[in-house]
């Protein structure tokens, strides 16, 4: 799932490649965060008769920081898509993360304006647009040559 978020997300006209993560890669961005005092708490569904995994999301606390964390992904397989599991996902794991950091006030995320759908469900579970980013992106002569 971690390698079609930037493939499945909507991100207007921007040309994002999709990444390419195994169990070795995700282990690895784990102990970086777990090296440098960070908290991350993950909320995850799997599809009972498959056993896979339908759908996750992730929330990073910096150490020390009692009033701010920030909201990873949030996927769900398109397989399972419509059931409002990116919803009950969100909900979860804020309530996952309100077991760990009971004072935490404020939870960030950031979503492209044409992704709707994430923008609707972050609304639903109380996020608010408080500021809004711009992206360029130039594409360089000969770019594509490797």
């Amino acid at each position: 799932l971690n390698g079609r978020m930037n493939i499945d997300a909507p991100i207007g006209e921007l040309a994002i490649e999709q990444q390419r993560y195994d169990a070795a890669r995700l282990r690895e961005g784990e102990a970086r965060a777990y090296a440098r005092g960070m908290l991350a708490l993950g909320t995850a569904v799997r599809h009972r008769t498959s056993g896979t995994v339908a759908g996750y999301t992730d929330i990073h606390v910096v150490p020390g920081d009692e009033d701010h964390c920030w909201q990873g992904n949030t996927i769900v397989d398109p397989a399972h898509r419509g059931r409002r599991l990116g919803t009950i996902l969100k909900i979860e794991n804020h309530r996952l993360l309100r077991s760990y950091r009971p004072r935490m006030r404020y939870v960030h995320t950031w979503n492209a304006e044409v992704n709707d759908h994430m923008i609707a469900i972050n609304e639903a579970v109380g996020y608010r647009a408080v500021d809004r980013w711009i992206a360029y992106q130039k594409k360089l002569p000969g770019e594509g040559a490797r």
